[in-house]
């Protein structure tokens, strides 16, 4: 049953509760208390222990990467910060990545989204009014489907939904491009799949206002300043998490850790995937909200380039692919002079079908894209790094989306602690502000203040 401990479990615990496996620190009487466990070394888990440390708390931070940041991933070695993982503070404005950003000195700028250059799929640059008329098409088709979606009596998919409203339409093979692209743009921002991805949920979150802003130095600046004074344990990668009345008992690949409680911040993706077994099992409410929530995948192709051909060119470059999927959006990055750089975005079915290339193969097809647009002088890249979040066993994804079928409720499952002693954070926990790094830093933060209330 879900409910019961193995014996061999509870021995442990019991004895672990009085041999701590982790020192923990000596209390007014004398005793040592044993340390709140916090499993994963991303936001969420670093606002979590870093709030608990300033309360007085002993933590022990247990990461199963040789880094700290999880999601929030910044690459140096291209001679320039680049992010391979989390991007923007989305929204500044009443932001708690902003406040950490400002309080430890950190320069940012504004990442201005709202300009775009866009190419045909043969590389035609689109003029000022057909980019205007490609918007108004958008939102028109975002206005009947929503509105379709309204009437059904269940749930939909956007691409059932999309299929649903354009069905009997003549199309001309430039519509056609527009709406995959439109699809394809929408699949970089949400990460999942538009014919899995929920049309009820789909504007169910909430935002900051204010503009986007870019760390200058790295997104990475924002987990090491939560770090600071704490506990972390890297390389410990969790295989089984005992728990019950008398604490938690986890158990990693190098060693056992005991904890007066234990805050999981672990992906959904990898929540998925049953590579961290539970005793006893979580409840079934709890299983069932796992698996209906999406995990979806965004990946990078970062290009850098020996000279800068785009410079004079916005920031987002939209491309209108014959492929569904197929490098939809790029990041230009040229108009730094010292990093000629462009970041080419693919995601949801794409990116996983692209994961199962050699970077070799990925880089070259964003080439040629890359040369539809600006023309066959554009030159090699001098250097060059893609990313594979789907495959990678730490997060098993980018992250969170609501699928048809699902709903916000689910991430409020997740988030429901199992008795006094397991505690779930995480950007896929945090029914506000799912997907996003100040979702996962106010979810680690309001599961901290869980157990200073207990």
């Amino acid at each position: 049953m879900d409910t019961a401990i193995p014996r061999r479990s509870f021995l442990k615990l019991a004895l672990a509760a009085a041999v701590p496996l982790v020192e923990g620190r000596a209390s007014a009487d004398g005793r040592r208390d044993r340390p709140i466990l916090v499993i994963g070394a991303g936001v969420a888990g670093l606002a979590a222990a870093s709030r608990l440390h300033a309360a007085g708390r002993c933590v022990v931070v247990l990461e199963a990467r040789d880094r700290i940041g999880g999601r929030v991933w910044t690459d140096r070695s291209m001679g320039f910060p680049m992010e391979m993982g989390a991007t923007w503070i989305e929204g500044a404005r009443g932001n708690p990545i902003t406040a950490i950003a400002r309080q430890h000195g950190l320069r940012t700028h504004v990442g201005t989204l709202d300009e775009e250059a866009a190419f045909d799929h043969d590389g035609r640059r689109l003029a000022g009014a057909e980019i205007a008329e490609l918007e108004e098409a958008q939102e028109e088709l975002t206005d009947a489907v929503e509105a379709f979606a309204e009437r059904q009596p269940a749930d939909v998919s956007i691409g059932d939904g999309v299929r649903r409203v354009l069905d009997g339409a003549r199309l001309s093979p430039r519509d056609r491009r527009a709406v995959d692209w439109m699809m394809s743009s929408i699949e970089v921002e949400a990460s999942g799949s538009v014919d899995t991805m929920s049309t009820w949920c789909a504007d169910e979150d909430d935002a900051f206002p204010g503009d986007d802003l870019v760390i200058q130095d790295g997104y990475d600046r924002i987990p090491a300043a939560l770090a600071t004074g704490l506990d972390v344990r890297l390389g410990q990668r969790v295989l089984r998490i005992e728990h019950g009345a008398e604490g938690v008992l986890v158990i990693t690949d190098r060693g056992e850790f005991n904890g007066e409680a234990a805050i999981v911040t672990l992906p959904l993706g990898v929540l998925q995937s049953g590579a961290v077994q539970f005793a006893p099992a979580l409840p079934r409410r709890k299983r069932a909200a796992i698996r209906r929530l999406g995990m979806g995948v965004v990946n990078k192709v970062v290009m850098k380039f020996p000279r800068a051909f785009a410079e004079g060119d916005p920031l987002v470059l939209a491309y209108m692919s014959s492929i569904r999927g197929e490098f939809p959006e790029f990041l230009n990055l040229m108009h730094h002079p010292d990093a000629p750089i462009l970041v080419g975005f693919v995601a949801a079915d794409m990116a996983k079908r692209l994961e199962q290339r050699t970077d070799r193969e990925i880089v070259d097809r964003a080439l040629a894209v890359v040369r539809r647009m600006y023309g066959r002088a554009v030159p090699d890249p001098s250097d060059v790094r893609v990313t594979r979040w789907g495959s990678d066993p730490f997060s098993c994804g980018a992250y969170s989306y609501t699928p048809a079928g699902a709903g916000m409720e689910d991430y409020d499952e997740l988030a429901r602690p199992v008795g006094d002693r397991l505690l779930f954070a995480g950007e896929a926990t945090n029914r506000r502000y799912p997907a996003t790094v100040h979702g996962a830093y106010l979810s680690g933060v309001r599961e901290a203040d869980r157990v200073l209330d207990m």
